[in-house]
């Protein structure tokens, strides 16, 4: 009874497995970035070493003046100039910088959006699946109380039993 229960939930933690694996693999950026703090944002930022900044979202990217690049998240609901005047940063040192704010848009941003949803509905509509599929096979035999199995006897081979 176990074991074809045991088949089918070692199958399904093969798949997520590999759906995990696939997901991550294919969201990972080519290029890594390193990811710093908004200190060390707007140290660069006052040094003169940033050239560009781009929001999407919470995240900003920036380019430095030698080509690399790093990441930082900020506050979320709170703009890149009130962050930057909280910080003490020069309205001039602004000013240098090209800022490039790109929405989210398209498939990533509804994938973001709707697959914490999607997943789990998922996920109990394939256990649903697979109780069902289990109790099938139980349901058909629990009406068969009704066909006896009982044969009649030769009346010369029955045995005359008196108290």
């Amino acid at each position: 009874m176990f074991r074809p229960l045991f088949k089918s939930f070692l199958g399904f933690f093969i798949v997520f497995i590999a759906i995990v694996f696939l997901f991550s693999s294919w969201s990972s950026p080519k290029e890594k970035t390193e990811v710093i703090d908004i200190a060390a944002l707007v140290t660069a930022i006052q040094k003169g070493e940033v050239k560009d900044v781009t929001l999407r979202g919470d995240t900003m990217t920036l380019v430095r003046a030698d080509g690399s690049r790093a990441t930082t998240q900020k506050e979320r609901g709170e703009s890149l100039s009130e962050l930057m005047k909280n910080y003490g940063v020069a309205p001039e040192k602004m000013t240098a910088l090209k800022i490039h704010v790109e929405e989210e848009s398209g498939w990533r941003y509804w994938l973001a959006n709707l697959l914490p949803a999607i997943i789990p509905v998922l996920l109990i509509a394939l256990l649903l699946w697979l109780m069902a599929r289990q109790v099938q096979g139980v349901n058909n035999r629990a009406m068969m109380f009704g066909q006896s199995g009982a044969r009649e006897q030769d009346k010369e081979k029955k045995e005359k039993i008196t108290f």
